[in-house]
Protein backbone atom coordinates (compact mmCIF):
# COMPACT_ATOMS: atom_id res chain seq x y z
CA UNK A 1 0.00 0.00 0.00
CA UNK A 2 1.30 3.21 -0.75
CA UNK A 3 -0.51 5.39 2.03
CA UNK A 4 -0.59 9.79 1.70
CA UNK A 5 -1.57 11.99 5.00
CA UNK A 6 -3.68 14.65 2.33
CA UNK A 7 -4.25 18.19 3.11
CA UNK A 8 -7.42 17.70 0.64
CA UNK A 9 -8.22 14.48 -1.43
CA UNK A 10 -10.99 13.97 -3.58
CA UNK A 11 -11.61 12.17 -7.05
CA UNK A 12 -14.53 11.27 -9.94
CA UNK A 13 -15.52 8.25 -11.16
CA UNK A 14 -14.52 9.09 -15.07
CA UNK A 15 -16.56 5.78 -16.12
CA UNK A 16 -15.29 1.62 -16.44
CA UNK A 17 -12.06 0.52 -16.71
CA UNK A 18 -10.81 -1.47 -19.73
CA UNK A 19 -8.26 -3.52 -18.44
CA UNK A 20 -7.47 -6.21 -17.12
CA UNK A 21 -10.01 -7.79 -19.06
CA UNK A 22 -13.03 -8.89 -17.09
CA UNK A 23 -12.97 -6.06 -14.14
CA UNK A 24 -16.60 -4.98 -12.96
CA UNK A 25 -17.43 -1.62 -12.58
CA UNK A 26 -18.32 -0.80 -8.63
CA UNK A 27 -19.13 2.44 -7.42
CA UNK A 28 -19.90 1.51 -3.36
CA UNK A 29 -19.72 4.82 -2.02
CA UNK A 30 -22.26 6.54 -3.77
CA UNK A 31 -21.28 10.15 -5.20
CA UNK A 32 -17.71 11.79 -5.66
CA UNK A 33 -15.93 12.40 -1.99
CA UNK A 34 -15.60 16.42 -1.99
CA UNK A 35 -12.33 17.86 -0.95
CA UNK A 36 -11.27 17.03 2.48
CA UNK A 37 -8.65 16.38 4.97
CA UNK A 38 -8.30 12.39 4.20
CA UNK A 39 -5.29 9.59 4.38
CA UNK A 40 -5.37 8.14 1.03
CA UNK A 41 -4.30 4.29 0.65
CA UNK A 42 -3.25 2.86 -2.53
CA UNK A 43 -4.03 -0.68 -2.18
CA UNK A 44 -3.20 -3.13 -3.83
CA UNK A 45 -4.64 -7.09 -4.15
CA UNK A 46 -2.70 -9.93 -4.91
CA UNK A 47 -3.61 -13.43 -5.75
CA UNK A 48 -2.87 -15.31 -2.23
CA UNK A 49 -4.83 -12.62 0.02
CA UNK A 50 -7.20 -13.14 2.25
CA UNK A 51 -9.27 -11.44 5.04
CA UNK A 52 -5.82 -11.41 7.52
CA UNK A 53 -4.59 -9.47 4.69
CA UNK A 54 -7.46 -7.40 4.98
CA UNK A 55 -7.32 -7.52 8.85
CA UNK A 56 -3.02 -6.07 9.09
CA UNK A 57 -4.28 -3.56 6.12
CA UNK A 58 -6.78 -1.95 8.15
CA UNK A 59 -4.59 -2.14 11.08
CA UNK A 60 -1.01 -0.86 9.56
CA UNK A 61 -4.05 2.07 8.42
CA UNK A 62 -4.88 2.61 12.19
CA UNK A 63 -1.03 3.17 13.19
CA UNK A 64 -0.72 5.71 10.21
CA UNK A 65 -3.75 7.61 11.86
CA UNK A 66 -2.63 7.70 15.10
CA UNK A 67 1.19 8.52 14.00
CA UNK A 68 -0.04 11.39 11.81
CA UNK A 69 -2.66 12.23 14.98
CA UNK A 70 -5.77 12.14 13.17
CA UNK A 71 -9.28 10.32 13.51
CA UNK A 72 -9.74 11.25 9.99
CA UNK A 73 -11.14 10.06 6.41
CA UNK A 74 -9.29 7.28 5.38
CA UNK A 75 -9.92 6.47 1.80
CA UNK A 76 -8.93 3.27 -0.14
CA UNK A 77 -8.30 3.20 -3.69
CA UNK A 78 -8.43 0.28 -6.02
CA UNK A 79 -4.66 0.52 -7.43
CA UNK A 80 -3.38 -2.81 -9.58
CA UNK A 81 -0.59 -0.89 -10.94
CA UNK A 82 1.29 -1.80 -8.09
CA UNK A 83 1.50 -5.46 -8.82
CA UNK A 84 1.78 -7.52 -11.74
CA UNK A 85 0.08 -10.88 -9.47
CA UNK A 86 -3.36 -9.14 -8.73
CA UNK A 87 -6.35 -11.24 -7.68
CA UNK A 88 -9.29 -12.30 -9.56
CA UNK A 89 -11.32 -9.05 -9.30
CA UNK A 90 -14.09 -10.15 -6.93
CA UNK A 91 -11.58 -11.56 -4.85
CA UNK A 92 -9.75 -7.98 -4.67
CA UNK A 93 -13.49 -6.46 -4.54
CA UNK A 94 -14.25 -8.54 -1.01
CA UNK A 95 -10.59 -8.13 0.49
CA UNK A 96 -11.14 -4.09 -0.20
CA UNK A 97 -14.43 -4.21 1.62
CA UNK A 98 -13.23 -5.69 4.30
CA UNK A 99 -10.42 -3.39 5.24
CA UNK A 100 -13.34 -0.73 4.72
CA UNK A 101 -15.54 -2.26 6.91
CA UNK A 102 -12.37 -2.59 9.79
CA UNK A 103 -11.73 0.92 9.26
CA UNK A 104 -15.19 1.87 10.31
CA UNK A 105 -15.07 -0.29 13.33
CA UNK A 106 -12.25 1.16 14.55
CA UNK A 107 -13.98 4.70 14.09
CA UNK A 108 -12.70 6.14 11.17
CA UNK A 109 -14.74 7.97 8.16
CA UNK A 110 -13.66 5.07 5.87
CA UNK A 111 -14.48 5.25 2.14
CA UNK A 112 -13.60 2.80 -0.67
CA UNK A 113 -13.38 4.93 -4.07
CA UNK A 114 -15.06 2.95 -7.08
CA UNK A 115 -13.74 -0.50 -8.06
CA UNK A 116 -12.96 -1.39 -11.99
CA UNK A 117 -13.00 2.40 -13.29
CA UNK A 118 -10.75 5.07 -14.05
CA UNK A 119 -10.26 7.83 -11.41
CA UNK A 120 -9.74 11.28 -11.86
CA UNK A 121 -7.76 12.40 -8.71
CA UNK A 122 -7.11 15.33 -6.81
CA UNK A 123 -5.13 15.66 -3.78
CA UNK A 124 -2.54 17.75 -1.79
CA UNK A 125 -0.10 16.38 0.29
CA UNK A 126 1.01 17.62 3.28
CA UNK A 127 4.75 17.86 3.80
CA UNK A 128 5.85 16.30 6.96
CA UNK A 129 8.36 13.30 7.88
CA UNK A 130 6.08 10.26 6.93
CA UNK A 131 3.28 12.48 4.95
CA UNK A 132 4.12 9.50 2.41
CA UNK A 133 4.42 5.84 3.36
CA UNK A 134 4.63 2.17 1.90
CA UNK A 135 3.83 -0.69 4.00
CA UNK A 136 4.07 -4.11 2.47
CA UNK A 137 0.92 -6.22 3.85
CA UNK A 138 -0.02 -9.92 3.69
Amino acid sequence: MMIWHCESFDFDDAGPATRPAGIAHHHLDGDDLSPSPSIVAFACIERGDSQSAAENAAQELVRYADFVGKKSRIVVVPFGHLSAELACPQDALGVLQSIKSRLGSHGHDAHLAPFGSDKRLRMTTYAHPGAVAYRLVA
